[in-house]
């Protein structure tokens, strides 16, 4: 069944795939890349169906390489249409909440996750954006260029964005260069008695290390004031800027780009 972007699997879709009729379902996320929903059996017990634009997202290619206890698996997974969708185990609703915290508590956080991601971190693991090494930071600046000038921002603007892609930037690749989570936040932490899984997997990044933890003030709706912070606010202005050109040509999602760029250039 068609849902604005998405195609979505229907009761006997699923039926088909997991031998059980479908009683109920209820949708508990929802935007036009992602539809994540709980499904309950006829026979009994629950799943979560997670359906995303396939090329809005890696998670499916990402659970599929990596296998580690932090980390979900697949009960099943397929392809609709133009998106990939994943049947997954039923957590409940428990996530971790870090509205409380302080900036550093989320630093502290961010960096006790990361020895988990750590994990992850192999030549299979797929990431959605590669920011690697200072030449490609450069290329994907140089591709959101057009996009940026369309939306408004100017050519001195654009030049001085450029300008510190090409040349400025280049010190923060200093440290190492990881498998990234990119989208850090409390509501993608689940405590466990066995440990802590991390959801969401969607649009990893390989990067410097320490921009997870500006990445993941900014999605808490903090100020990142790091060394980092400028990265931070390119990755994020990027993300919107490539979502606005090639699949979300909405004003408000090439806002948000702008809004993040033309904030990163009063910190350079």
């Amino acid at each position: 069944m068609k849902n604005g972007l998405l195609t979505i699997p229907d009761g006997g879709e699923i039926a088909s795939v997991v031998g059980q009729d479908v009683r109920e379902r209820a949708v508990l996320h929802e935007w036009p890349l992602s539809r994540v929903e709980r499904i309950v059996f006829d026979g009994g017990g629950s799943a979560i169906l997670k359906t995303q634009l396939t090329a809005a997202s890696t998670e499916r290619a990402f659970y599929r390489a990596v296998r580690d206890p932090a980390l979900l698996v697949t009960l099943s997974d397929g392809e609709i249409g133009d998106c990939d969708w994943m049947l997954l185990p039923d957590l409940g609703e428990a996530r971790e909440d870090w509205s409380a915290l302080s900036d550093e508590a989320i630093r502290e956080r961010v960096r006790e996750l990361r020895r988990a991601i750590g994990r992850f971190d192999t030549p299979a693991a797929p990431v959605f954006f590669d920011f690697s090494t200072p030449e490609k930071l450069a290329d994907a600046c140089r591709r959101i260029l057009p996009t940026l000038g369309n939306a408004g921002m100017t050519e001195q603007e654009r030049s001085r964005l450029l300008d510190w892609a090409e040349h400025g930037a280049a010190a923060l690749w200093n440290v190492p260069v990881v498998l990234l989570h990119g989208d850090c936040k409390g509501e993608n932490v689940v405590p466990r008695e066995t440990g802590t899984v991390l959801l969401d997997w969607q649009r990893p990044i390989r990067g410097p290390e320490p921009l997870d933890e500006e990445l993941a003030l900014l999605l808490a709706g903090r100020e990142s004031r790091g060394r980092y912070a400028p990265l931070a606010a390119f990755v994020m202005g990027h993300w919107y800027a490539w979502a606005y050109r090639t699949c979300l040509p909405y004003p408000f999602v090439l806002g948000m780009g702008k809004k993040f760029l033309r904030g990163m250039l009063e910190t350079i």
